[in-house]
């Protein structure tokens, strides 16, 4: 599953941290590229293993600023 950059960051805002062990996060592979899928595992190197359908995806996970509030 391949999604624009706009995308990427709208499903990190909704599902960065609400879904525990089961959540959806975003690598890049290469410089052109992002993945989304189920974390699988966090590498010793920084870089995460994602799962989308039956394939596995190794990256560097997309990093999105937090949130500012106003009040």
């Amino acid at each position: 599953m391949l999604l624009s950059p706009e995308w990427v960051t709208l499903a990190e805002g909704l599902f960065g941290g609400a879904l525990g062990e089961n959540m959806i996060r975003t690598i890049t592979l290469g410089s052109c590229v992002s993945v989304q899928g189920l974390f699988v595992r966090a590498l010793g190197d920084g870089r995460i293993a994602i799962r989308d359908g039956d394939k596995t995806f190794v990256g560097r996970p997309i990093q999105v600023p937090p949130q500012q509030v106003h009040i």
